[in-house]
């Protein structure tokens, strides 16, 4: 016997017959319950969580995926103790994003809404605006992400260029990132900018693990400045 959790809040027992990428089904008493993969959030048995929808999905690390959060799925997000913010999807299509820093000894500040959604089987496209707002200016970007593969196991290239003045003399910039799956709650994370300027081309990523719970995310991992230096990152994410 499991417990079933759907996206749309309905929660039933019953006892899992099958179970693949597109399809699950349930044994309830005489009857057998057949749901879509991408409606069920989770599923527990003896209090083991068995399978369960990422609610970090949209975003790598700071990269945002082509995958979008569902209506009212949604998370709050600590980063390095000092960044907190949370995430919300307003409709299946649409989701906003908000973060704050204040230990810098000044108040900075990002704001994106993210549009976006499955294109065609596994896959995903996205567009988002993120307003940056630090003591002396506001900056902005424009960004695409093309994500092919499920909420679970995914690779991403993303696009992303300046909307605003204040952000120098950056022309482009371009993110390939994914998330490779080592376990039900374990995944490989990788998150990896390149920008290219007149003279060459300057990378940097951060790579982490990523452990999974029914309602937290840890992640544990590097930020690397290849040839320079690498500095620890940490980030602690809870669904509502």
């Amino acid at each position: 016997m499991v417990k079933v959790r759907l996206k749309n809040g309905e929660i039933f027992n019953a006892h899992l017959k099958s179970r693949d990428k597109k399809i699950m089904s349930f044994e309830m008493g005489d009857s057998v319950r057949v749901i879509d993969s991408k409606e069920v959030f989770q599923i527990i048995s003896n209090k083991e969580l068995i399978y369960s929808d990422p609610v970090f999905k949209d975003t790598y690390i700071f990269m945002p995926s082509g995958i979008q959060l569902k209506q009212g799925e949604g998370y709050f997000r600590n980063t390095m103790l000092g960044v907190n913010g949370f995430s919300l999807g307003l409709t299946d299509n649409v989701s906003i994003s908000a973060y704050a820093e204040f230990f810098s000894g000044d108040f900075n500040m990002v704001f994106f809404p993210k549009v976006g959604g499955e294109i065609a089987d596994k896959v995903h496209l996205s567009f988002t605006i993120p307003l940056f707002k630090s003591k002396n200016a506001i900056s902005s970007f424009g960004i695409g992400t093309l994500t092919f593969g499920s909420s679970k196991s995914n690779f991403s290239i993303g696009v992303g260029t300046p909307l605003s003045p204040e952000t120098g003399n950056l022309d482009f910039g371009f993110a390939l990132s994914g998330v490779l799956p080592m376990s039900e709650h374990v995944s490989l994370v990788s998150e990896n900018y390149f920008i290219p300027d007149s003279e060459d081309t300057y990378g940097f990523g951060v790579q982490s693990l990523r452990f999974t719970g029914r309602r937290n995310t840890f992640d544990l991992g590097l930020f690397v400045v290849p040839s320079e230096s690498a500095f620890p990152y940490a980030s602690y994410i809870i669904g509502f």
